[in-house]
């Protein structure tokens, strides 16, 4: 039998799920290797808001290409779709699974308590340099919501109260000349870090992008700042003439649309995306 697995960070983005997919019951997943139809499989199904879970038995329907499965929306990869029949007896558990609310979500005050770098005006320059030091060392492993203690479906106002808090004590003119040049290196490299996450995570484009390049290397909850901007300029190095041509095709997708030419805009977006899946401008534009 084969054995797969699907995270959502959110309920909407399981709800997302159900309602591409789900609903016709059919599940795409990920997979190198092909398999025979009628094959068995088993799908685990997880949501870490809510902390539920739930085990679906499918059977494969078929193995699908790289072109297909971007003609079909679930990205670059190869995979298998599985076929799910929905019996009455599905019903409720898949209800409890998609519907279910999780726990309590933590204030923005809450938050705010365990940020590091909150108040260190008291502290003496060993704990500055202790705390920064801990920082640091999280930030080269920890992903960028984690450096917020936020979750992906983070609403933007509570992120920039937040931001606001850290960036007060950050700045390099909130501490002059008070703290050694270590540390005080170390706090300017903090206040660049946070600079640095929460222009990717306030902006719903690149926020969704982030998350979707993460997953696509196999890192469901996201990739550290180091490791996410490595991975960008290892792309755009090995996929330059790609993404010129995907900005060419999005600069003729905005002419179109401003001549209210919606299907030639609409081809050209679609051609962009396939030149370069993480284009920001494919990405925001909406076509109604």
């Amino acid at each position: 039998m084969l054995v797969f697995q699907k995270v959502f960070q959110t309920r909407q983005a399981a709800m997302d799920f159900y309602k591409t997919q789900l609903a016709r019951q059919q599940i795409y997943v990920e997979a190198f290797e092909g398999a025979a139809k009628g094959t068995d499989a088993q799908v685990k199904l997880e949501i870490r808001e809510t902390q539920q879970k739930i085990v679906l038995n499918t059977k494969v329907e078929r193995s699908i290409g790289k072109k297909e499965a971007a003609d079909l929306g679930y990205g670059q990869r190869p995979g298998i779709i599985l076929n799910l029949t929905i019996t009455q007896d599905l019903i409720e558990p898949l209800r409890n699974f998609f519907l279910a609310q999780g726990p309590a979500r933590p204030t923005a005050t809450a938050i705010k308590q365990r940020i590091p770098f909150e108040d260190i005006s008291s502290c003496t320059l060993e704990q500055v340099e202790s705390q920064v030091d801990q920082f640091l060392a999280f930030a080269e492993k920890g992903n960028l919501f984690q450096l917020f203690n936020v979750r992906p479906d983070v609403e933007r106002k509570e992120l920039r109260s937040i931001y606001n808090v850290v960036v007060r004590v950050l700045h390099p003119d909130a501490h002059g000349n008070e703290y050694p040049d270590n540390i005080a290196h170390k706090l300017e490299d903090a206040y660049q870090i946070f600079n640095e996450a929460y222009k990717i995570l306030q902006n719903p484009v690149q926020s969704k992008i982030y998350l979707e390049i993460s997953r696509s290397n196999r890192i469901s909850d996201g990739m550290s700042l180091n490791d996410y901007k490595k991975w960008q300029s290892d792309y755009r190095m090995k996929n330059a003439a790609n993404i010129h041509k995907a900005d060419e095709l999005m600069s003729a997708a905005e002419d179109a649309l401003m001549r209210g030419d919606k299907a030639t805009a609409e081809q050209n977006k679609l051609l962009a995306m396939q030149y370069d899946p993480y284009n920001e401008s494919a990405h925001a534009m909406i076509i109604t």
